[in-house]
């Protein structure tokens, strides 16, 4: 797959009609252990989610927009992967801990 492809929003949508995709993985030849899974379609909107995101600082310089636990939490039920609705478990007990702090 191309970046070209990727950013033919028709071929998107192929992609989600005739194969159920979701999200592209991607990892880096030097770090595989590191996935990102980058969206096909938007599950939510994309500016509210943004202008309430999480920033965390990765490094001096390099910040990253993380979504709220909630969000997270829905687009895992979404996925219904196996693996999906363990992490599911887990995200809602951090929700807990933090809530209690």
């Amino acid at each position: 797959m191309t970046a070209e492809q990727f950013a033919d929003e028709q071929v998107r949508q192929a992609w989600v009609d005739q194969e159920g995709m979701t999200v592209l993985n991607m990892h880096s030849d030097a770090h595989r252990e590191t996935n990102i899974d980058v969206f096909v379609t938007e599950p939510f909107d994309f500016d509210r989610e943004y202008a309430a995101a999480y920033i965390q600082e990765l490094v001096l310089g390099l910040k990253l927009p993380v979504a709220s636990l909630d969000t997270l939490i829905e687009m895992k039920r979404l996925a219904g992967r196996t693996k999906d609705l363990a992490d599911i478990e887990e995200l809602v007990s951090i929700r807990e801990r933090i809530r209690d702090q």
